[in-house]
């Protein structure tokens, strides 16, 4: 599919697997993480239908801005945005912005106890490793 991402196109790939879940990689049968967090309840996909989407900046595009300001204010939003966009930005100038949107995120549409595991590590070997061979040609 071609993706537009700020006025550049991007070829994207989408691999959409029936009954898989999170950490479908693992060598363990499904079972329910009660201490791990996801971020797609009914709150989340108002606000959200596409998901977390950034781009190639790695900077919010707009549904994920705007959600950010929704639930944060676009002070933090401006910050998260101005020390992003530094030629000097690391993580580790950058990462109270993260945990405090994390945090709003957590606090706005977050639940505990998605289903993880599921036994597909060689599948999924077999589709990632042609792709960064791929890709790092």
């Amino acid at each position: 599919d071609i993706k537009e991402a700020q006025g550049d196109s991007v070829d994207v790939e989408i691999i959409k697997k029936e009954g898989w879940v999170h950490g479908f990689y693992a060598d363990i049968p499904i079972t329910k993480c009660d201490s791990c967090v996801v971020f797609n309840n009914e709150e989340c996909r108002a606000d959200l239908p596409n998901g977390f989407v950034y781009n190639d900046k790695g900077l919010p595009a707009k549904n994920l801005k705007n959600f950010f300001i929704k639930i944060k204010g676009k002070e933090i939003y401006n910050d998260f945005v101005q020390t992003f966009s530094s030629p000097d930005a690391t993580w580790a100038n950058a990462w109270e912005y993260y945990y405090e949107l994390y945090k709003a995120m957590y606090l706005s549409c977050a639940s505990k106890g998605p289903k993880v595991g599921g036994d597909h590590a060689q599948e999924t070997i077999d589709i990632a490793i042609p792709f960064f061979v791929d890709a790092l040609k």
